[in-house]
């Protein structure tokens, strides 16, 4: 297992994977797999807080660092600045007013009622094909990572696989079986649209069908239910 504080990485594009090991040669393999399908791979050395090409060019800027000169301020003083440590609690009258106004309003219940629109959701179904390539079912999984933390519009990404419960009476799920689902939240549904449209998105779409034998997909606009009119939510779907 890798050290937490610096180790080998493999990133697609600007994003580190999970693939990570002390030592350079372990990672290779896998390096060359997913360059098979993915042209922004690479091979970085996480030290210190940030990336180095290699360990050579880390340990070259640490002893660079080390022997810097330390030059001080000019206003630096012994025992420090000086500054009263009480100023750092001080408010303006413009905090003040804003922390009253939140603990006025903050133990407030809502008033029953309609609720606005809270966001647009994106949900998908989807259930693999019996046989897939490991390199198919990477290069779809580092995919859907990027589309979820890359594209701006998505404002929350779930996804999960279906497991097994028990209630005690029989339930049916209609026609078709889905391991996996994935829900992606939006503001609005223009946010919703240009992430449809987006290039990450659709490279997307060209890996979904190497990896998936089917799908089923909604958009729906989602309601607080411990607060919203759930009575004039349902009536306006009839």
């Amino acid at each position: 297992m890798p050290s937490r504080h610096s180790f080998w990485v493999i990133l697609i594009g600007h994003t580190p994977t999970a693939f990570r090991a002390d030592r350079r040669d372990e990672l290779v393999p896998t390096l060359h797999q997913l360059q098979r399908t993915q042209s922004d791979v690479s091979l970085r050395w996480f030290a210190r807080g940030r990336l180095w090409e290699s360990q050579v060019e880390e340990h070259a800027a640490l002893k660079a660092a080390r022997n810097a000169p330390r030059a001080r301020p000019a206003a630096w003083r012994p025992g420090g600045t000086h500054k009263d440590p009480r100023a750092r609690f001080e408010l303006t009258r413009d905090e003040k007013r804003a922390r009253f106004k939140r603990r006025l309003t903050s133990g407030r219940r809502l008033a029953p009622g309609p609720e606005k629109r809270l966001v647009t959701a994106h949900i998908v179904f989807f259930q693999p094909k019996p046989v897939i390539a490991e390199a198919d079912r990477l290069a779809f999984a580092r995919q859907f990572e990027r589309v979820c933390r890359e594209i701006p519009s998505v404002r929350r990404a779930t996804v999960g696989k279906r497991t097994a419960i028990d209630p005690g009476y029989p339930r049916s799920f209609g026609e078709g079986d889905y391991s996996f689902a994935a829900v992606l939240e939006f503001d609005d549904r223009d946010g919703l649209i240009a992430y449809l449209q987006h290039p990450l998105h659709k490279e997307l779409g060209r890996l979904f069908w190497l990896v998936c034998e089917r799908t089923a997909i909604v958009e729906v606009n989602l309601a607080d239910a411990k607060t919203a009119d759930l009575a004039e939510l349902l009536r306006s779907g009839t």
